[in-house]
């Protein structure tokens, strides 16, 4: 920000060289200079023990994208203070060491903003009033929902840097960074993979159940559950008895949903 009138008096400030830095605005009634100034914010990806990362979710940012912890630092406040009180402060956890990743500059905000990773053990997450929701996710799954990345952003140059951690270099930019499609493909990649294999097993277990389900069928259809209905009107049950199977649509509404669901799958059944 460069500023036109002078915080303490108030005057309109001219501009007077200052040696390197070329004219900067200037004020006569207190003969002080007053530099460019910006503000300093931190930016935080905190891991544990397991290789999960924390991710939050703030209304004001956005309510479909996370992102990690951040905020503005406070007069006399170091960087590395700032990022191990915010993540007190947001997330309940108390870091137990801090890495340096680099600093950013923002342009449209006029932010400096300086990015760490830092290691927590994992525990239950305390949120402050500013985070709307935030979990530990593993970190090759962390760009499914992170803020799309953009060149120069903060966001994923910490997360792509705590990737090359994790292989074993240290070194920071001793190798050239991955392209982020690398990070997003191989994201879905295991999401996918996850979701196919839960799949396999959900229908093996649907397929376990159909004996289960014929009894369920058999008995809506004999005399016994017509009574048992009949019994239930006449509040002849005890009030807190679950009795979905006394319901004619509950029953009716499952039977149908197999029957669909089950006629959908035919084919994968027969290629086995």
């Amino acid at each position: 920000m460069r500023y036109k009138f002078c915080p303490e008096c108030g005057n309109k400030l001219t501009e007077i060289e200052a040696g390197d830095d070329g004219m900067v605005p200037y004020c006569a009634a207190c003969d002080k200079r007053w530099f460019d100034s910006f503000q300093s914010c931190v930016i935080v990806l905190t891991y544990n023990e397991y290789d999960e990362i924390v991710l939050s979710n703030q209304w004001y940012l956005s309510n479909n994208y996370t992102s990690f912890t951040s905020g503005f630092m406070k007069p006399g406040e170091t960087a590395e203070e700032c990022a191990v009180r915010e993540v007190k402060e947001e997330l309940g956890l108390d870091l137990e060491s801090i890495e340096y990743a680099g600093t950013y500059w923002l342009e449209g905000p006029e932010q400096l903003m300086h990015g760490f990773i830092g290691f927590a053990k994992k525990k239950e997450l305390v949120l402050s009033k500013e985070i709307d929701a935030a979990r530990w996710v593993p970190v090759y799954e962390a760009a499914e929902t992170m803020f799309p990345d953009k060149p120069g952003g903060p966001l994923y140059e910490v997360y792509h840097k705590f990737l090359k951690m994790l292989a074993g270099d240290r070194h920071m930019g001793k190798e050239e960074s991955a392209p982020p499609r690398i990070y997003r493909m191989e994201a879905i990649l295991q999401k996918a993979t996850q979701t196919l294999n839960t799949l396999d097993a959900n229908i093996l277990e649907l397929q376990q159940v159909q004996g289960d389900i014929q009894e369920l069928a058999d008995y809506y259809d004999s005399p016994e559950w017509r009574k048992d209905f009949e019994a239930d009107e006449k509040g002849l049950f005890s009030s807190d008895l679950r009795r979905g199977v006394l319901s004619e649509d509950g029953i009716y509404n499952l039977l149908e949903r197999n029957k669909e669901t089950m006629e959908m799958l035919k084919p994968f059944f027969d290629e086995e």
